[in-house]
C-alpha cells in the first residue's frame, strides 16, 4: 500500500505510535516471534530517525527531502519477517494417496507441539491442545493405545527390508487391528478393523494374543491414571511421543513398493490404521477447539466493559 501525507510530522507521529505499541506489547509475546517483532520495530525506529534527517532506512523504503512544504511518498513494500519457520503454511500433500498419512501426521504433530496451520486457511493454537479441567472421551484408553502404538513403531523403526517377512509384517497388523477394536468398543463411531484367520490354530493363536495385548493397554491404562491430571495436556503429550513415529513406516513402504510387490501391501493395511487413527484425532481436536472458543468467549465477555 502507498501512503501519501503532507509533511514529515504526520508520518513521524505515526511510526511514533507504532513504536510505542510494540513496546507495549513485546514482552507478553511468544518468545518464537519476538525477535521478529523486535527487528520490526527497530526498522520503525530507522524510518523515524531518516523522516527527521536525509538517511534511508533499510527495507528499500525511499523518503524524498525536499522544501518544508514538500509532499513526502512513502512506498511500503510486504513484510514476511514474521513468517518464520513456526508459522509457515503447510506444504501441500504427496500425489500419492498412501503417503498424504504421513504428510497429515507431520502437520498434525506441528499443531501440538508449536501450533500451526492445519490447511492454509485454519491456524490451531497449541494452547487448544493443552486445556486445564478439558479432556477428551475415553483419554486414557486413549493413552494407553498411543504408548503401546509408540513401541509398536519402535518394532517396526527396527524391520529391514531385505529381511522382512509377511508373517512378521502380519503379526502387527493383528496387533493394530486389536488395537483399533478395542477403540471401537469403546466409541462406535471407530469403525472395527476386520481380519482374515482362516485355520482354526491360527485363530486360537491370535485370541492368546489378543488377550496379552489388551492386557497390555490394561496395564498402561492404569500408568496413565497416577499421572492424569484431568487435562488435555496428557493427551497431547502422548500424542506428540507417538506422532513422530510413523515415519518409519513411510521408509519401509518406499523400499517395499520399489522392490517388493508381496510386501507392499501388507505395509498398506498398517498405513490404513494409521489413517483411522488421524481421522479420530481430528474428532478430538475439533471438540478441543470448540472448548477452548468457549473458554475464550467467556474470558471475553469478563471484561468490564463487555459484560453489556
Amino acid at each position: 500500500k502507498a501512503v501519501k501525507a503532507e509533511g514529515s510530522s504526520k508520518e513521524a507521529k505515526l511510526y511514533g505510535e507504532a513504536i510505542n505499541l510494540l513496546n507495549e506489547i513485546l514482552s507478553d509475546l511468544p518468545e518464537q516471534i519476538r525477535p521478529q517483532v523486535t527487528e520490526k520495530k527497530t526498522l520503525y525506529e530507522e524510518h523515524l530517525t531518516a523522516l527527521k534527517g536525509n538517511s534511508t532506512p533499510r527495507g528499500g523504503i525511499s523518503i524524498p527531502r525536499g522544501s518544508q512544504t514538500a509532499q513526502h511518498k512513502i512506498e511500503f513494500k510486504e513484510d514476511k519477517t514474521l513468517a518464520t519457520k513456526f508459522m509457515a503454511l503447510p506444504p501441500p500433500p504427496p500425489d500419492a494417496i498412501d503417503y498424504r498419512t504421513f504428510w497429515l501426521v507431520n502437520i498434525l504433530l506441528a499443531t501440538v507441539k508449536r501450533g500451526s496451520f492445519l490447511t492454509t486457511n485454519i491456524w490451531i493454537p497449541k494452547e487448544a491442545w493443552y486445556q486445564s479441567n478439558t479432556s477428551v472421551s475415553n483419554q486414557l484408553d486413549k493413552i494407553a493405545c498411543l504408548e503401546y502404538l509408540g513401541e509398536l513403531f519402535d518394532k517396526i523403526a527396527k524391520i529391514r527390508p531385505a529381511t522382512a517377512t509377511a508373517s512378521e509384517l502380519e503379526g502387527i497388523v493383528q496387533e493394530l487391528a486389536t488395537i483399533q477394536n478395542h477403540l471401537h468398543f469403546l466409541d462406535h463411531t471407530i469403525p472395527e478393523m476386520q481380519l482374515s484367520i482362516t485355520h482354526s490354530k491360527d485363530k486360537k493363536i491370535y485370541a492368546q494374543k489378543k488377550n496379552n495385548i489388551l492386557e497390555s493397554i490394561q496395564t498402561l491404562k492404569e500408568q496413565a491414571e497416577d499421572a492424569h491430571t484431568g487435562d488435555s495436556s496428557n493427551y497431547a503429550d502422548a500424542l506428540i511421543k507417538f506422532l513422530g513415529k510413523p515415519s518409519a513406516l513411510e521408509k519401509l513402504m518406499n523400499a517395499f513398493e520399489q522392490g517388493n510387490e508381496k510386501l507392499f501391501p501388507i505395509t498398506q493395511k498398517i498405513n490404513g490404521f494409521v489413517g483411522v487413527f488421524l481421522i479420530y484425532t481430528l474428532a478430538d481436536l475439533v471438540y478441543l477447539l470448540k472448548e477452548f472458543f468457549q473458554k475464550s468467549k467467556e474470558s471475553f465477555l469478563e471484561v468490564p466493559s463487555l459484560k453489556d
